[in-house]
């Protein structure tokens, strides 16, 4: 009788065990991902935003791009931004366009902070806004007439 209770107990383990290692190379790459995490959170920021230190710009609502050269950490041989000179005076609007690839929404990831700048200056207050109206680049239509779809996101902002 307890050779039977030790095959069995073989077999329950055995089978629990081959269940639970299927899911072993999700724990690999799940342990993997949250390293990185834990990497990027340790890792010190280039420019402090938060630090009281350093040029205090006078907060005007201008934004302002000073020779900036860009290149994206994964892509190091493609240059984005190769002395890029914008200046946005409070009031004015500015449009981005040009074809896929050519630096719109780098330009708004280095006034959002998402990027630092490789040269020149990048004098934002963006940090301050408390909405940000970014269109994407995919287009949503809803099962109505392109007036209301292009409208749905529009009335759905904040009125400041």
């Amino acid at each position: 009788m307890n050779v039977l209770r030790v095959l069995f107990a073989i077999s329950f383990t055995a089978g629990s065990m081959g269940f639970a290692s299927s899911y072993f190379p999700e724990y690999i790459k799940a342990t993997f991902a949250a390293g990185l995490i834990f990497h990027m959170l340790e890792e010190e920021p280039r420019i402090d935003g938060m630090t009281s230190n350093g040029k205090k710009p006078k907060i005007t609502g201008a934004v302002k791009l000073n020779k900036v050269y860009f290149k994206y950490p994964e892509r190091p041989n493609v240059p984005i931004l190769q002395g890029m000179d914008v200046d946005v005076k409070p009031g004015e609007t500015l449009a981005l366009v040009g074809p896929s690839g050519c630096g719109k929404s780098t330009v708004i990831s280095l006034l959002e902070r998402l990027y630092d700048a490789l040269d020149g200056s990048v004098v934002s207050v963006l940090r301050y806004y408390s909405v940000i109206l970014y269109p994407c680049k995919a287009c949503l239509l809803f099962n109505r007439n392109l007036y209301k779809s292009s409208n749905f996101f529009t009335n759905a902002l904040p009125r400041l």
